[in-house]
Formats: structure tokens, C-alpha cells, sequence
């Protein structure tokens, strides 16, 4: 696997249109991408001291946080809007090469589970939000 810098990963929101364009979330330093995946116990007694699970049973879930300093108030307010009213919104995230070409696309549908401010007197003003995605995730 190629080395990626956390620049490579680039988190945008979609505009809502019916031909919709995604636009990046500006000032983010850093993200974070989990995947969940919740096991199944079929484990019986006359399976002794060794667990079974059933694959692919369980419930899987995308979560996406980030933070960042403020530099696109369109971008920062339409996700605190997103938080405020508990939408669901189209999201994207590319993963680039060293070149900056798109190496692969996540599209999917997220509900801003968090969004919180930070700011210190003296000190940039900060944001940090959480993601949970609802539904599948494409990739291409």
C-alpha cells in the first residue's frame, strides 16, 4: 500500500441540486473514518471453548468525524444547519494519489450526529463533527 498523508483524504458535502456537485469542507486538519461491523454469537455448548459467529450477520456502520479551523463560512454553516435540523445529506469522500488523482470515491448519505464549536481567546476558532452514515456506501 502507498503511503497517503491525511491531505489525501478529502471529505465534501453535496450541494442538494438535482445534478448534484460536491464541494470540499475547507479548513479540515483532521478526519477519521471507522467501519463497524457487529458480530453474531452462535456459539453453543457443543461448540466447547471456541466462539463461532455467523458472517455477515450483524449490523454494519460507517462513522466519519472531523475537525478543522474555519475557512468557508458557507461550508460550516450549511453542516451546523445539517446538525440543527438532524437531515440526512449526500456526502463524499475521495482518496488521492500522491499525484492528487482520484484514486477511489465514497458516496453516501449521513446525518451530522455531532457538530461542536471551539475557541479559545487567543486561538483559531475550531469545529469538529461527527458523521453516521444512513444506508450503503458506493464505491467506485
Amino acid at each position: 500500500m502507498v503511503e497517503r498523508t491525511g491531505r489525501r483524504m478529502r471529505l465534501m458535502v453535496g450541494d442538494g441540486a438535482t445534478a448534484e456537485a460536491f464541494n470540499v469542507l475547507a479548513g479540515l486538519q483532521g478526519k477519521t473514518l471507522s467501519i463497524n461491523n457487529e458480530i453474531v454469537d452462535i456459539t453453543t455448548a457443543d461448540d466447547g471453548i471456541n466462539r463461532n459467529l455467523l458472517s455477515g450477520a450483524g449490523l454494519r456502520t460507517f462513522t466519519i468525524s472531523g475537525n478543522g479551523v474555519f475557512k468557508d463560512d458557507l461550508a460550516i454553516q450549511d453542516t451546523e444547519g445539517y446538525a440543527r435540523d438532524g437531515s440526512i445529506q449526500s456526502f463524499q469522500i475521495e482518496f488521492l494519489d500522491p499525484t492528487d488523482a482520484v484514486v477511489e470515491t465514497w458516496d453516501f448519505e449521513a446525518q451530522v450526529a455531532s457538530f461542536e464549536y471551539n475557541a479559545e481567546h487567543n486561538v483559531a476558532q475550531l469545529y469538529t463533527f461527527t458523521l453516521e452514515v444512513a444506508g450503503a456506501v458506493s464505491i467506485t
